[in-house]
């Protein structure tokens, strides 16, 4: 009876584990989260120490933002992928941020993140995330499934619905740069 209950209790550990990690459902198209149009307004903290608002928007065409915790081996899985993606872009009007939900949670959580960085080879800005009262912090609450990247405007609009799950299939990759590509020639004929 032991052996059972205790089998028991690791699936499901196991189950919640993975449930908020890797490639998920689109939490939109169950109703469980409304997909807000404008990006939260926000002033944060880089890893660098520099601060970063939300005005960052209205420099690019499009700017990426993913969304990932220390602890997801798909949100790292994809960094290399996501890192050799903003290179191409460079000089192109996009730019690449990542907000890692662990800052600020605990005491080595910043060192932790930057090796987490340093190992997948990832140079673009990394946020801090902002306390849950806070525009910023009420959309991180609502996300679901880890990693999650979303796509904005220089309007600070999201563009189209969350990218859910880790980014480093080729199908993936041709997806995100789809949707860029898509982005930065709307913002060409504006």
């Amino acid at each position: 009876m032991k052996k059972t209950f205790s089998l028991l209790l690791a699936c499901l550990l196991l189950l919640a584990l993975t449930a908020g990690c890797g490639t998920g459902k689109d939490p939109a198209a169950s109703g469980k989260v409304e997909t807000p149009k404008k990006f939260p307004v926000f002033e944060t903290k880089d890893l660098n120490g520099n601060t970063v608002s939300s005005d960052i928007f209205a420099k690019n065409a499009v700017t990426v933002v993913n969304i990932w915790f220390i602890g997801c081996k798909a949100c790292v899985d994809e960094m290399p992928d996501l890192e050799e993606i903003s290179k191409s872009y460079e000089g192109k009007g996009v730019a690449f941020y990542s907000i890692c939900t662990d800052l600020g949670e605990t005491a080595d959580a910043e060192d932790q993140a930057k090796r987490v960085l340093s190992d997948t080879g990832v140079t673009y800005p990394t946020l801090y995330p902002t306390a849950a009262n806070t525009e910023l912090g009420e959309f991180l609450m609502k996300i679901y499934a880890f990693p999650t990247t979303v796509l904005v405007n220089r309007n600070g609009e999201i563009i189209g619905n969350p990218i859910e799950g880790s980014i480093n299939s080729d199908a993936g990759i041709k997806h995100l740069k789809d949707r860029i590509d898509k982005i930065v020639e709307a913002d060409s004929k504006e």
